[in-house]
C-alpha cells in the first residue's frame, strides 16, 4: 500500500512539473565537456518558458539586443520543453514591445513524440527583417496551444534585437597623382652659320 501511495505521488510530481516549461527562443546547450554554448543568434531575454503573460511576460529588456540590417533574412530557433499540440507565430515590434506585425503567421508543431529528461524538440524558421531602422525592437515569439481549440493557451517568448543599415563611408577617396611623363627630345639639328657676303668686282664694259 505504501508503494501504492508513493508512486501515486511520484506521478502527480511528474504530471505537475511540465505545467510550467513550454517553448522560448532556443538559448543556449551543454557541449559533451560541460560547456554553455550559445545556438541561436536570437536569445531570449531570460530562461523561462512558462511566460503567459504578453507580449513578453513582464521580461524587461536586456542591455545586449543582437544586431542585423534591415531587410535581412534571419534564421530564427526556437525549442518546446514540453509536447503539446499547435502551432507557432512570431512578430516584430518598432519599440517599446508595441504595435507587433506578423513576420510568420502559423509555423505547425509537428514533432509529437514524449519529452522527458531534458530532451526538447527544436525549431526553426527563415524571417525577413522590415526595411526599417530601429534601436528597440523586439522578436516575440507565440506558442498557440490547441487542446482547446475554442480557448487556445497562449505562451510568449522575446528576443532584442536592433536593425541598422551600413552607413556609406566618408572618407574621402586617395588623390591619386599621375607620374611625370618627361617631354620627348627634339631630334638635334645641325646649326649653319650663313657665309658672310664676300666683295665681288664686276668688271664693267666700255
Amino acid at each position: 500500500m505504501r508503494f501504492g501511495l508513493r508512486y501515486f505521488i511520484l506521478s502527480l510530481l511528474l504530471v505537475s512539473v511540465p505545467a510550467f516549461s513550454h517553448a522560448r527562443f532556443r538559448m543556449h546547450e551543454k557541449t559533451k565537456e560541460g560547456k554553455i554554448v550559445f545556438t541561436s543568434n536570437t536569445p531570449p531575454r531570460n530562461d523561462s518558458t512558462g511566460l503567459k503573460k504578453g507580449p513578453c511576460g513582464d521580461v524587461a529588456r536586456t542591455a545586449t539586443p543582437t544586431v542585423f540590417k534591415p531587410g535581412q533574412e534571419v534564421d530564427v530557433q526556437w525549442e518546446e520543453t514540453i509536447n503539446h499540440p499547435g502551432f507557432y507565430s512570431i512578430h516584430f515590434s518598432k519599440e517599446k514591445d508595441a504595435d507587433f506585425t506578423v513576420l510568420l503567421e502559423k509555423y505547425e508543431d509537428t514533432l509529437n513524440d514524449s519529452l522527458m529528461y531534458g530532451k526538447t524538440h527544436t525549431y526553426s524558421a527563415k524571417v525577413k527583417m522590415p526595411n526599417i531602422e530601429c534601436d528597440g525592437c523586439t522578436l516575440q515569439l507565440v506558442q498557440h496551444m490547441t487542446e482547446d481549440p475554442q480557448n487556445p493557451k497562449l505562451y510568449y517568448s522575446c528576443s532584442d534585437i536592433k536593425l541598422v543599415a551600413d552607413k556609406p563611408s566618408t572618407d574621402k577617396p586617395p588623390v591619386v597623382v599621375p607620374p611625370e611623363v618627361p617631354e620627348p627630345e627634339k631630334p638635334a639639328q645641325d646649326k649653319v652659320k650663313p657665309a658672310k657676303p664676300t666683295d665681288v668686282k664686276v668688271k664693267q664694259n666700255d
